[in-house]
């Protein structure tokens, strides 16, 4: 509170008045701060509209004038959000970077692209001719395109090993959306989808002497089929259907 009185004392009479509602010291250097970056703000705006590379200017002086303001809104709490830095270092360059341009539009147009990505792609102009790095871009377009039509991703259970509409997951009742099976794994380990024909899994056991009451089934929960002993739980059989069945 001490502290607080301090920085209000030094204070003209018209800032004054407006720290009556301040509790503490860091409220009060808090509030002053905003007030004196706000006048900043749509002067910060404009310079952004503005901004275009220079005659002449490297990709890496650019590259740092532009992150150089993207951070200023940043710290006056009103980032500029990745679309409009993408689209701002895209739209700015000078014509010697027209293709340049083209193809890193391409590039970015590719799933899943972020702008620390498009940072990087710029970054690799450094010294080099335009003409060079323009060519090195061409082959990483390529290279990803590429890697993106192979890329499995599920957002399920977060992995890359295959795609969300192949995940057991994604159907909590355990059915496969393939072959309408119960049990195992699904449309990823359907043997319909894979073979064009469906598989049964059997669970066979040996019980003794073991007596099955009437209304009781022989359940386990990876077969695909359940069994009892009881014909007349069976409102129709059909004895003419076959499946294959598998010693696993």
């Amino acid at each position: 509170m001490k502290a607080l009185k301090i920085l209000q004392s030094s204070l003209p009479a018209s800032t004054y008045r407006n720290t009556f509602s301040v509790a503490s010291a860091k409220d009060l250097w808090d509030l002053l701060k905003s007030g004196n970056e706000a006048p900043n703000r749509p002067k910060l705006t404009k310079e952004f509209e503005d901004l275009e590379m220079y005659d002449g200017e490297s990709m890496d002086s650019y590259l740092e004038r532009v992150l150089d303001i993207v951070e200023r809104f940043r710290r006056y709490g009103n980032p500029k959000s990745d679309d409009e830095v993408i689209t701002k270092l895209l739209t700015s360059l000078t014509w010697p970077y027209d293709e340049a341009a083209t193809v890193l539009e391409e590039i970015m147009s590719l799933p899943d692209m972020t702008l620390n990505d498009l940072i990087g792609l710029c970054g690799t102009f450094g010294d080099y001719p335009v003409e060079f790095t323009i060519g090195e871009l061409k082959k990483s377009r390529k290279s990803l395109e590429k890697a993106k039509s192979e890329q499995m991703w599920c957002g399920l259970c977060k992995k890359y090993d295959h795609n969300q509409e192949d995940c057991y997951r994604s159907d909590t009742s355990g059915q496969c959306h393939v072959c309408g099976a119960r049990g195992g794994d699904c449309a990823r380990g359907c043997t319909v989808k894979e073979n064009g024909k469906p598989e049964h899994l059997m669970l066979a056991v040996t019980t003794g002497d073991f007596v099955y009451d009437d209304g009781m089934w022989m359940v386990y929960s990876t077969a695909s089929d359940h069994m009892t002993p009881y014909l007349k739980q069976f409102t129709t059989l059909d004895r003419t259907y076959k499946a294959p069945c598998w010693n696993g």
